[in-house]
């Protein structure tokens, strides 16, 4: 790709219809091309130009107090049996355009309580 100062974004953000932030990407910093729409995914004030590389962050793991071991939370969030490492065009194309109108607060905000409530309920229903 002829990249001569990779960037990347400095914490993972959401696809449109993802529950945690799940997209990481990767971009030429160096490149002077037009701003891309994925630009107010990022929490920070990161400006991704020209073409980007996309990748698909793994489900968040819950610790479990009790022990060392790291184990997947069974809440409805973080559910791995629903991850794919593979990102579809159209996905990508429905984030890109999901985007446009809004921004990494105006999606963490509600999403991020959500998780959180389904933590509560779920930690409250196995007690």
């Amino acid at each position: 790709m002829n990249w001569n100062q990779v960037s990347f974004s400095l914490q993972t953000f959401y696809s449109k219809y993802s529950p945690y932030p799940d997209l990481f990407c990767y971009w030429n910093a160096d490149s002077d091309g037009r701003i891309h729409p994925i630009s107010s995914a990022l929490s920070s004030n990161q400006e991704v130009r020209g073409p980007a590389i996309f990748v698909r962050a793994e489900p968040p793991k819950a610790k479990d107090v009790f022990t060392t071991s790291d184990y997947q939370s069974s809440s409805v969030n973080q559910d791995a049996t629903q991850w794919t490492v593979e990102l579809g065009v159209q996905e990508l194309l429905d984030t890109f355009k999901f985007y446009k109108d809004n921004s990494f607060s105006s999606v963490d905000q509600p999403r991020a309580y959500k998780r959180m409530m389904q933590k509560i309920s779920f930690m409250q229903f196995n007690n």
